[in-house]
């Protein structure tokens, strides 16, 4: 028999010998995440994004993108960026997201914070 556990969700393992490594233990087109899951990806290193109830892995994107590091954490975890991105993005940076597709969101959960289109923008009313 074999040894097989799963890492940086691939399988890997041997099985008679026979050293292997999956391409990927789900099918990127069938996992679906909860928001609940979405929002705990907000972190430089661990970042996910939501647009048009797609979720995408923006994390090897993150010191690429010409915004900077914040403008993607702002909109990441749990809450749909799509009006957001949409008004900020070329056709180019919509056909990019494609590479960082990693399954749809589960619409019968709750969500947990607000979408990014509902948030106060952020003035300094100080002056």
């Amino acid at each position: 028999m074999g040894v097989v556990s799963v890492y940086k969700n691939k399988w890997v393992g041997s099985h008679y010998g026979i050293n292997f490594i999956s391409a990927s233990t789900t099918d990127k087109k069938d996992a679906i995440y909860t928001w609940a899951e979405i929002d705990k990806h907000t972190k430089e290193d661990d970042a996910w994004i939501v647009v048009n109830n797609k979720v995408y892995d923006c994390t090897e994107y993150m010191e690429l993108h010409p915004g900077g590091v914040d403008s993607i954490l702002i909109n990441s975890g749990g809450m749909d960026s799509t009006e957001e991105f949409n008004a900020i993005h070329s056709t180019k940076a919509h056909k990019m997201l494609a590479k960082y597709y990693i399954g749809t969101v589960d619409l019968s959960s709750p969500k947990v914070n607000a979408d990014a289109a509902d948030m106060p923008d952020l003035v300094d009313e100080t002056s």
